[in-house]
């Protein structure tokens, strides 16, 4: 009995004692729950409990490492998302700022505005006075043909105008020194209106029609070299080749887009033509003397007045002096006449090959296209051709560039494809722009000190080259036909590069020296 109260209070006092351990350390309930556990539960049973239990946390385990992998995959998914987008946005702000990047269109405004506004108003006359010449020019010849006058005739009609080139080539520049450069243009570019005019009036009237074109290539002589100088008199010195460039891009693209109208206008045997060129001259008229100021200074006209005539008769002296030494060198004489060859062939393109076409029943669309591909070739690549050649033999890669103008008058002959005239004008616009690249350097090379400019004026001799073929270019065109017309104009291209050859090859000692 009393054992039994022994034992009794030993197990309150082991209870108590469990249940005080249990409130002060929470973190071993479970551990001595399972103590507990396993002293009154079998060891079977412990074994599959604690086999459940590990297999449970080993599910667990797993589940939780799929959710990580799920969770990883769907941040990483987020990720490139936004990434997407962001790269999205990125794109289309860039796309944005270059659209809405106005710097190219500033930096060519500031381009444009540093030039003389009396540039771009000159540049725009040119462009509209040459466009109204290349609207009629290049089928003038077409025109005569229909109203039945013959090809001998024709040629004598186109020759004369070169004559008047080579006559009036030194005398525009003068008058623009003497009285003004606004009213030398203003003078060129209404006698070439009314010169158009005399065209349209003129019929079949061979000696008009002579007179008329020796008048519209007179006032080109005029008007041209007044341009020129009042952009040189308004440019810096460092600038004036970039702006006078302007002048021959106008030209180039007045020469690539008007045949393309002056095909519809061929077609009519009324002068239509010639009238809206001689109104497009006189507008040109128009605006020089309203808007375009006088831009030569001139000098007090008393001084001008008593110097003037001291320097004229020291000139006259001097002209002569000069004349002799170009007459004597031989070199340049030989330039010369190749210069003759050349040019006089080369107005064949101007002057028969439309006629050439139109006997092979080819549309006139076709010679448009031909002008304009040559324009084309001649305006972008010159400059850069110049670069190329800039050191290279001028005699030598003259005669090599003669190969394009052999294979392409030789096409224009014998082709009959439309392709084949095109591929023709590309080889032959080539040859050209590489000839032209070298020849520029001939004269200012070989030239004595002190005589660049007369060598330059006596240069203009070379306008007397289409005056003589197309008058004898005419008499074969009739009898022998275009082939044989254009296989002549091959040969004299050979002819031309063998002379600038020797020429070249006759002052290289001088040179070195």
């Amino acid at each position: 009995m009393r054992n039994n109260k022994i034992r009794k209070k030993d197990n309150k006092n082991s209870h108590s004692k469990n249940k005080n351990d249990n409130n002060f350390d929470n973190i071993n309930t479970n551990n001595t729950y399972q103590t507990n556990l396993q002293k009154s539960i079998p060891e079977d049973y412990q074994e599959n409990l604690q086999r459940n239990i590990t297999e449970d946390a080993d599910k667990e385990s797993d589940i939780t490492k799929k959710d990580n992998v799920n969770k990883t995959t769907d941040i990483s998914k987020t990720t490139n998302i936004n990434k997407r987008s962001g790269e999205t946005q990125i794109n289309g702000l860039s796309k944005v700022n270059k659209i809405t990047n106005l710097a190219p269109i500033k930096t060519f405004i500031d381009y444009v505005s540093s030039f003389n506004p009396v540039v771009w108003l000159l540049v725009l006359a040119t462009f509209i006075e040459s466009f109204g010449r290349f609207l009629v020019v290049p089928y003038l010849s077409i025109y005569l043909s229909r109203k039945g006058v013959s090809l001998t005739s024709i040629g004598a009609v186109l020759g004369i105008g070169p004559l008047a080139a080579f006559f009036f080539s030194m005398i525009g520049g003068h008058l623009s020194d003497s009285i003004g450069r606004k009213p030398v243009q203003i003078i060129g570019v209404i006698l070439s209106g009314l010169s158009f005019l005399g065209f349209a009036i003129s019929n079949t009237n061979l000696y008009l029609l002579a007179f008329f074109n020796f008048l519209t290539t007179m006032t080109r002589t005029f008007y041209r070299p007044a341009v020129n100088a009042a952009i040189a008199d308004i440019t810096p010195i460092e600038r004036r080749s970039e702006a006078m460039g302007f002048t021959r891009v106008s030209l180039n693209l007045a020469y690539g887009l008007a045949p393309f109208l002056g095909v519809l206008f061929a077609t009519y045997d009324k002068p239509i033509g010639f009238i809206i060129a001689s109104i497009l001259s006189l507008s040109v008229g128009l605006l020089v003397a309203i808007a375009i100021p006088e831009t030569h200074k001139k000098v007090q006209k008393q001084k001008t007045e008593k110097r003037s005539f001291k320097a004229a008769k020291q000139n006259l002296g001097e002209s002569f002096k000069s004349y002799k030494v170009m007459f004597f060198d031989r070199s340049f004489l030989l330039w010369n006449i190749a210069n003759i060859v050349l040019v006089g062939v080369y107005g064949y393109i101007k002057s028969f090959l439309p006629i050439h076409l139109n006997n092979q029943k080819m549309p006139l669309w076709i010679y448009a296209t031909m002008l304009s591909i040559n324009a084309f070739i001649c305006t972008i690549f010159q400059i850069p051709m110049s670069i190329k050649f800039a050191k290279a033999k001028i005699g030598l890669t003259a005669m090599y560039a003669m190969i394009g103008y052999v294979i392409g008058f030789t096409m224009f002959g014998f082709s009959k494809s439309s392709l084949l005239l095109f591929i023709g004008m590309v080889i032959l616009s080539t040859g050209e722009i590489i000839h032209a690249a070298v020849s520029v350097r001939f004269v200012p090379e070989i030239a004595p000190e002190g005589l660049l400019g007369r060598y330059l004026g006596f240069s203009g001799i070379q306008e007397l080259g289409p005056f003589f073929f197309n008058i004898i270019g005419g008499f074969v065109f009739q009898k022998l036909g275009g082939s044989a017309l254009f296989l002549i104009a091959a040969f004299g291209s050979i002819l031309g590069g063998v002379l600038k050859y020797l020429a070249d090859k006759r002052m290289m000692p001088l040179k070195r020296n």
